[in-house]
């Protein structure tokens, strides 16, 4: 018999053959991967199908809860334990499961559907509010309302039509693949944004669109966005998480996948486009000469980043994929992976190598894997890790943490996405409800609203705050009043 459910990505129709128990419909319209509902794969009497495991079906709390266990089996490089417990919690069997995991690993979308609303009885003690990035309520009738799923760890349950699984880390949101397998969570809670994007698609070409002041009362002010388009011409925006600017303003970024680096002068006028060999862009670095970096295995790639000339790359005596990467003032470049934190001087030289530096950060001795750095003027180093925040001096040492999950002014609404520090050494961190401000000890001084969510943001020489909105195919400016 076939039924039809919504895409959860582009909301088409998608048409399913019940009696193939495919677990997967590919959506003909976005191209999106999409998971079957379990209630339209779950047999009748007479229990599942040959391979798949005969357990209950699950709550949706507790497929959220399971899912972030199978997300970090495969963060942590657990494939066959990930695979198991897809398998126990979607009722697929294991060459089904095997696919979704790889699909993850490969860091592509994959999304869950579901035909419909999950909500909790009268009786429930959980009842969550959900708001846009605004801070707006999301009313059952409203677009939003419609279209957001029911899911996410321990802390939320959206009542909705669709929910959304994307792989980070470092990457991906509402509708990507994260880069990195340590933003994995916070892919998936910072997708809920993707109602939330301030600037609608502009009609024409993409170009710089200065815009009205907008004050956001007590700290910062809205300076300047541009793009808004999706696409792969000069200034169009196409799953582009990465952002770095060089000591004339220049503005970089880059797409997650095919190494496309794009390059706009500080106002916002297309400079020069070239690729990168990278097969996924899930970190990259700009320093004061315009050299861009990223991350590679026992390497630091290289490139002019106004001609996209290949560099000779920063080479690594060690057996390490790196995955972060951030510059120093100096010329120096910091680049992490879950287990390392290198530092490079501006002649590829090691100056400093730390393993499992991590470890001591953790109050119960396990080691956390923080991979997303940002680095200040004095060598600090801050790192992102799921919902916290880990400080390390210039010399690897660990200082403190701060943040967790919470709705306390100090804590952050799902996990954090981005990181970056100012001149004045405060701490920025885009999470779900917006831009928290921490000074250089943690504590909490200010939050402040920005359009859709950033998977990366730096700022200039001028204190400014430079974002890339993955959601919004844009770029913003925030001046720091």
């Amino acid at each position: 018999m076939a039924t039809t459910f919504e895409c959860p990505n582009c909301h088409a129709g998608l048409d399913y053959e019940t009696s193939s128990q495919a677990v997967t419909v590919r959506c003909d319209f976005c191209r999106s991967t999409v998971i079957v509902p379990e209630t339209l794969r779950t047999p009748g009497p007479g229990g599942y199908g040959k391979g798949i495991p005969d357990t209950p079906m699950l709550d949706p709390m507790t497929q959220g809860i399971r899912l972030r266990e199978i997300l970090e089996m495969v963060r942590s490089g657990r494939k066959s334990e990930a695979i198991r417990l897809f398998q126990e919690t979607f009722h697929v069997n294991a060459r089904e499961a095997q696919n979704v995991i790889e699909q993850l690993e490969r860091n592509e979308a994959v999304r869950i559907g579901t035909t419909s609303v999950q909500t909790f009885s009268s009786g429930s003690s959980f009842n969550p509010v959900l708001t846009d990035s605004l801070g707006r309520p999301i009313g059952s009738q409203s677009r939003a309302g419609r279209t957001i799923g029911c899911l996410i760890g321990f802390i939320l349950i959206f009542t909705a039509l669709a929910v959304v699984v994307p792989l980070l880390i470092g990457g991906g949101a509402a509708f990507w693949g994260l880069g990195e397998a340590g933003n994995i969570m916070a892919t998936i809670e910072s997708g809920f944004s993707e109602i939330a994007t301030l600037a609608p698609p502009m009609n024409g070409t993409a170009a710089a669109t200065p815009i009205p002041a907008t004050p956001t009362p007590g700290f910062a002010t809205l300076s300047q966005q541009f793009g808004g388009q999706e696409g792969t011409g000069p200034g169009f925006f196409k799953d582009t998480r990465q952002i770095g600017v060089d000591g004339q303003g220049n503005i970089y970024t880059g797409d997650y996948q095919g190494g496309r680096v794009q390059v706009f002068s500080p106002t916002g006028q297309f400079l020069a486009t070239w690729t990168a060999d990278v097969e996924y862009m899930i970190g990259m670095a700009v320093d004061r000469q315009g050299v861009v970096y990223f991350p590679g295995t026992r390497q630091l790639l290289r490139y002019d980043g106004m001609t996209g000339e290949a560099l000779p790359p920063f080479s690594y005596n060690g057996a390490v994929t790196f995955r972060g990467v951030a510059a120093m003032p100096d010329g120096a470049i910091i680049a992490t992976s879950s287990t390392n934190i290198v530092r490079f001087n501006n002649q590829g030289s090691v100056t400093l190598d730390l393993t499992s530096p991590f470890a001591v950060s953790n109050p119960d001795g396990t080691s956390p894997t923080p991979e997303s750095v940002a680095v200040d003027g004095g060598g600090n180093l801050y790192f992102i890790n799921t919902d916290e925040i880990l400080i390390f001096d210039n010399q690897g040492n660990f200082r403190t943490r701060f943040g967790g999950r919470g709705d306390a002014p100090d804590q952050f609404q799902g996990s954090v996405t981005a990181i970056a520090v100012d001149g004045q050494g405060r701490i920025y961190v885009q999470h779900f409800r917006g831009i928290s401000v921490f000074d250089g000890s943690g504590r909490f001084i200010e939050m402040f609203r920005a359009p859709g969510i950033a998977f990366d943001m730096v700022f200039n020489d001028q204190n400014e705050l430079v974002r890339m909105d993955r959601n919004g195919n844009q770029i913003t400016i925030f001046t720091i009043n």
